[in-house]
């Protein structure tokens, strides 16, 4: 049986999953930033943020099992530590401005914190959501998450700005740290779910020997396949919002570096609009069918924002492409939740985590290596057609998605 949340203590869960979701996005934003503008090294940069997301890739099974062997709500206690740590490190090193060559391991260390946090915190946030809530009453409070992953993710460069006027870059590190202890308070004395019906994995079978039973779960189940395979697909999207629209702005809308900034950054809030939206309509009698729609239908304004001059024109582009999007992940990822078996739940949201945070990045590196040899119009309209084509054949290929029983969510 499933441990039932109360209201009171599913609205505290979920206020401490915001303060920390802000918290860790104000260190990938914050340490980037910090390395581009203090330290003038580009390739520390990338290097920091290939840490704080790179490590999930390695880590991110391994949180997942832990999350099927004990309850996910100590695994998000444990490993906030990692976050913290790293944000303070980030703050010390901000804090003494003549380092040398020390500075370079010290900004590495503390992405790694994040990352370490990042591979572990991520999927027990999601386990514990799905263990704490019978199936039925999961669609809800998963978009609500989602809602405030997103909010998390647009209020970062916000407060990181704000906070850098007033006490500067030690101060911001200072703010995350703050944000994480403020969630394991909200956290404490949270009831921790009960085991699952189906045995979790032992601890002498080793992660390797853990992710491969999950592996054959996601085989023995379509639906979850399906769904972790649309999850790789829209956040294939992401890449050239980060990479080429930067350029696209500048080249074809005329902005300057304030407007790209704004027309960028619109994303967040039209985001929100979608989850909004998927709130609204959580009580879908088909809401496979709405998800997989919204997902590969979000690719044809990306594609046609290729082609735009006008600023007006290109933002109802975009804010469509991010509406879209936001409702197809919202939906996916309360599905997910809702057809995921308990004992499996930790690994499963382990791979969708990966994805979130991995897939992004990689979309962003094939469209910087096709802006080598292409303009971004071209990059944009070409990359996010293969993705249109690839998302129909998915469409056509997910029976389970297109199947999905009403009574689900």
């Amino acid at each position: 049986m499933t441990a039932t949340l109360s209201k009171a203590q599913l609205i505290r869960y979920l206020a401490g999953c915001l303060a920390s979701f802000i918290a860790g996005h104000i260190i990938n934003f914050g340490v980037v930033q910090y390395v581009q503008e203090v330290l003038h090294s580009q390739a520390l940069a990338g290097a920091a943020l290939f840490v704080a997301f790179g490590t999930p890739l390695f880590l991110g099974m391994h949180g997942g099992a832990l999350c099927d062997r004990m309850s996910p709500l100590t695994v998000v206690r444990r490993y906030l530590l990692g976050f913290i740590l790293g944000a303070l490190v980030l703050a010390a090193t901000a804090s003494v401005p003549l380092l040398g060559a020390v500075h370079v391991p010290l900004v590495l260390l503390g992405a790694l914190g994040a990352g370490i946090g990042w591979a572990y915190v991520a999927p027990a946030r999601l386990a514990y959501l799905g263990k704490s809530l019978p199936p039925g009453a999961l669609r809800g409070p998963t978009i609500v998450f989602n809602l405030l992953s997103t909010l998390g993710f647009g209020a970062a460069p916000l407060l990181v700005g704000l906070v850098r006027q007033w006490g500067g870059w030690p101060h911001a590190f200072l703010l995350a740290a703050a944000l994480f202890v403020l969630s394991l308070v909200v956290y404490a004395r949270l009831p921790h779910p009960s085991q699952p019906a189906a045995p979790a994995p032992n601890a002498t079978v080793g992660w390797v020997g853990a992710a491969r039973d999950a592996f054959a779960y996601v085989r023995r189940a379509p639906l979850v396949g399906e769904l972790l395979v649309f999850s790789a697909f829209v956040h294939l999207m992401i890449g050239p919002v980060q990479v080429v629209l930067p350029r696209l702005a500048a080249e074809n809308l005329g902005l300057s570096h304030a407007g790209r900034g704004a027309f960028i950054s619109a994303l967040a809030p039209m985001l929100i609009v979608g989850g909004i939206a998927a709130l609204l309509l959580r009580g879908l009698k088909r809401p496979g069918r709405a998800m997989a729609t919204s997902a590969v239908a979000a690719a044809v304004p990306m594609m046609a924002l290729g082609q735009m001059q006008n600023v007006a024109a290109a933002l109802v582009c975009y804010g469509l492409f991010a509406v879209l999007g936001g409702l197809g992940v919202s939906l996916l990822a309360a599905l997910l939740q809702q057809s995921t078996q308990d004992s499996y739940r930790g690994r499963v949201m382990s791979v969708y985590t990966i994805s979130t945070q991995f897939i992004p990045a990689a979309s962003g590196l094939v469209c910087g290596l096709l802006m080598t040899q292409l303009s971004p119009s071209t990059t944009l309209t070409g990359y996010t057609g293969v993705l249109l084509v690839l998302g129909l054949v998915l469409v056509v290929r997910a029976k389970a998605i297109r199947q999905v029983d009403p009574s689900v969510g």
